[in-house]
């Protein structure tokens, strides 16, 4: 990820702004998802599926957040043993 990347995304982590648009969120309640207001993150996804860019490209561009592992594990012993 580039120098301005990263800035890019600290500063919109100290400002409470979409990462794709530099919008501000409009209330604390708001679902950030990957950084992104909910139709930043629809719309570049379209854009994505189009073929425009990769979400890739958009995380080292610092316009999306890296992806994180999120939910709960499985604790249901069929899941657990199709797991491994």
């Amino acid at each position: 990820m580039r120098k301005a990347a990263k800035e890019r995304i600290a500063k919109c982590k100290r400002e409470n702004l979409c990462v794709a648009c530099m919008e501000p969120f409009t209330n604390k309640d708001e679902v950030a998802i990957r950084g992104c207001h909910v139709r930043c993150y629809h719309a570049t996804y379209r854009a994505i599926r189009r073929g425009k860019f990769t979400a890739e490209q958009r995380v080292r561009a610092g316009k999306l957040l890296e992806a994180k592992n999120r939910g709960r594990k499985p604790s249901n012993p069929v899941s657990l043993e199709s797991s491994e």
